[in-house]
């Protein structure tokens, strides 16, 4: 009966089972480069969804186990950005901006790729 489940189970763009936890959905344009600008500079970010997929398991169960699941997708966010091979000046230029911009950059990038928590842990309580 198992194996029935299993070949009934959809497969995402890896050919991997996709479950309820999946977490890279690309989409298109995910595998480039994403640019920001601050303080009239340009920086560069390496693919969300490339980080995303070499993060350690450890880096997701933590992001979403924090005690406010609101702030699930945020803790997922800078932990993608940890795995990524982040450029030190652009990482610097990140640490050092407004609080609410450095959400809404990190947030672009990680829509673009299709980097989200899951329904589940998303929470607007």
């Amino acid at each position: 009966m198992s194996n029935n489940r299993n070949r009934n189970r959809r497969r995402n763009s890896n050919g991997h089972h996709a479950g309820k936890a999946e977490v890279v959905r690309r989409a298109a344009g995910a595998d480039k480069p994403f640019t920001f600008h601050y303080n009239g500079s340009t920086y560069r970010l390496p693919s969300a969804s490339d980080a995303a997929e070499k993060m350690p398991a450890a880096h997701l169960i933590d992001a979403l186990m924090g005690e406010d699941p609101s702030l699930a997708e945020m803790r997922l966010g800078i932990a993608t950005l940890q795995s990524a091979d982040v450029d030190p000046e652009a990482m610097a230029a990140l640490r050092a901006m407004p609080m609410p911009e450095f959400t809404e950059i990190v947030g672009r990038w990680l829509r673009r790729a299709g980097v989200q928590a899951p329904e589940s842990e998303r929470s607007s309580t």
